[in-house]
């Protein structure tokens, strides 16, 4: 009976912690965790009525979480617990990170069996991957940013790759900046155009469609722009080699001369030092390695940036989180 209840023991926390993710994410996906967030309490029958969910695949999710005192429960109304709040509040980031990458977990056999391809057969959810790196950028690449426009007095912001512009719109919240911003998802663009109306910051900052290995901009722009930012972006092109990243930065230095390049990019931390201490980097390391994308060290990100032409003006190390930041030049 010992045996068996330390076995329970171990094998619940492992189990449950996977069954819960997968919960929380199908809630949030059906906007279920949208309408608790908003409404406090949501009536189960009444919105899986209204959003044409079946009700008992509802009821027994939300019951499991009762359960385990993430929901609370009236009627057939369910809200949040104190404990829900700070799983589903704080831990938004991890939710969005898995559910990106799921995929590629369940054809891991496969992709290691060469019987599947990545970015062939098998995609991550490109929704998500945004969604998480937005939450994470509020913490400390926006702040860090930030401090650095100010520090160096930049009006005018070029930002590669930027997504829906959550990066740009919290940039310029409390600066004075007029910004542009690049993606070559169409779908990201016009999300990002919502959100800048919704704020309000039309004529402060633009989107447009574009490949930034073939950047297409007026002059009139180029002239304007005192920095380009990339956050996060660089490292997806390092699988190929890192000869690509570097003509890239190359042709970046000769388009944009005497123009600042300020990046922020994820470093490899030594493999001991994550055994010793292993923090969610560690996850992170494999979601990357998987997904065929280069992780390298800060001292090797230096060196690309070298020999493409750039000089390094001002270099900041956050080992705790894997980022680095460099402002170029």
């Amino acid at each position: 009976m010992l045996t068996m209840g330390n076995v329970h023991n171990d094998i619940r926390k492992y189990m449950r912690n996977y069954m819960m993710t997968q919960c929380i994410l199908a809630l949030d996906e059906i906007g279920f965790i949208d309408c608790l967030q908003k409404h406090k309490w949501v009536d189960f029958i009444r919105f899986a009525c209204e959003n044409k969910i079946d009700k008992e695949y509802l009821e027994s999710v939300c019951e499991y979480l009762y359960v385990l005192n993430v929901f609370e429960k009236i009627g057939n109304k369910y809200g949040q617990s104190d404990c829900g709040r700070k799983i589903i509040g704080l831990s938004k980031v991890a939710f969005y990170f898995i559910h990106a990458y799921a995929p590629l977990f369940e054809n891991l056999s496969s992709l290691m069996k060469n019987e599947k391809k990545y970015k062939k057969d098998v995609f991550r959810r490109e929704k998500y991957v945004a969604e998480a790196t937005a939450e994470v950028a509020q913490w400390i690449p926006i702040p860090v940013v930030k401090n650095m426009i100010v520090k160096h007095r930049f009006k005018n912001v070029l930002d590669l790759g930027c997504g829906s512009a959550r990066f740009l719109i919290k940039l310029c919240e409390d600066n004075d900046l007029t910004c542009f911003g690049i993606d070559i998802s169409e779908e990201s663009i016009n999300c990002g155009k919502d959100l800048i109306e919704k704020n309000n910051m039309q004529k402060r900052i633009s989107l447009m469609v574009g490949d930034i290995f073939n950047l297409e901009l007026s002059d009139e722009i180029v002239k304007r722009i005192d920095v380009v930012t990339s956050m996060y972006v660089f490292h997806e092109f390092l699988h190929k080699d890192k000869g690509v990243v570097i003509k890239l930065l190359t042709n970046m230095k000769k388009n944009f001369q005497d123009k600042y390049l300020l990046v922020c990019e994820l470093c490899r931390q030594p493999v001991e030092s994550l055994r010793s201490n292993p923090t969610a980097i560690a996850e992170h390391h494999l979601f990357h390695a998987i997904s065929k994308q280069g992780i390298i060290t800060s001292d090797e990100w230096s060196e690309i940036f070298t020999k493409a032409g750039y000089a390094c003006v001002e270099e900041q190390h956050f080992d705790f989180a894997g980022q680095t930041y460099f402002l170029l030049r």
